[in-house]
């Protein structure tokens, strides 16, 4: 999942819906160290996103969209 495309349902069932709001409302992200800034995110609910196999793109990324159509890289 990347956070910079997710939807709302997608990112709650990894941190909640509140928390996953915030996600929303902060974006776009360029880097890890962005979440930071994002209200009740800190290193561990950052690492727990990492192992849950979330991902940040730059918006604009040719991969993203791709990824959203399902289709192969």
């Amino acid at each position: 999942m990347d956070l910079n495309t997710a939807s709302v349902e997608s990112m709650a069932k990894l941190v909640g819906l509140d928390r996953a709001y915030d996600l929303l409302l902060w974006r776009p992200y360029l880097d890890w160290s962005e979440l930071g800034a994002v209200p009740g995110f800190g290193p561990a609910l950052i690492a727990k996103l990492k192992t849950a196999g979330a991902r940040i793109k730059l918006p604009g990324d040719p991969r993203t969209f791709c990824d959203q159509l399902n289709l192969p890289r």
